[in-house]
């Protein structure tokens, strides 16, 4: 019988948990998510009579770049949270944990300048769709949600961060920024 010890069996679940939650992060994130955006964006752009916007000389570029500088975020951000983090990015408070719950405190790379890089990039991948096609009504959608977003990270992702990891999350709140990449704020120290 083959014995494989208690070590070598955490490295393979935990190996596997990784890719399970990329996995279902790219294919949630990646595939059902930009496809729902695209084609509600059609949706409401013919139900509430919308024109598209732009030309495609101007569109085409503009989303070209904030599809790159999304996916740059998201890539970093993941790669810094398996590596320096020892966790993984699909963990949802509570409700769905696939990969492993994040063991350290990730405050360097985009950290450094947002709390939340992969919804900055994800966002920022996600404005594209809407700049592509040219839809006003994605536009107005992506500030809706991004305003859920806002309210799902102060409400309850900030609340398990903090659980989890105490006085370093709360110092690192007080400098770091939610979202949107803004260079580090002096904390006043007595």
């Amino acid at each position: 019988m083959l014995y494989i010890s208690k070590k070598f069996y955490g490295l393979i679940l935990k190996t596997v948990r990784h890719i399970l939650g990329l996995v279902l992060g790219f294919g949630l994130n990646g595939v059902i998510i930009p496809f729902s955006i695209y084609h509600v964006n059609i949706f409401c752009d013919k139900l509430l009579g919308f024109e598209t916007f732009g030309t495609d000389a101007i569109r085409t570029p503009l989303g070209i770049l904030f599809l790159s500088v999304g996916l740059f975020f998201v890539f970093w951000a993941n790669t810094l949270l398996i590596f320096r983090g020892k966790g993984g990015p699909f963990n949802y408070h509570r409700l769905v944990t696939i990969s492993p719950t994040t063991k350290k405190l990730v405050t360097t790379g985009p950290y450094r300048y947002t709390r939340n890089p992969m919804a900055f990039g994800a966002f920022t991948a996600y404005l594209s769709i809407p700049i592509f096609i040219g839809s006003f009504s994605g536009i107005i959608l992506f500030f809706f949600f991004l305003f859920l977003a806002y309210l799902y990270f102060k409400q309850i992702e900030e609340k398990r961060l903090l659980e989890h990891f105490g006085e370093e999350f709360e110092k690192y709140r007080n400098r770091v920024s939610l979202i949107f990449p803004l260079p580090p704020r002096k904390v006043k120290t007595d």
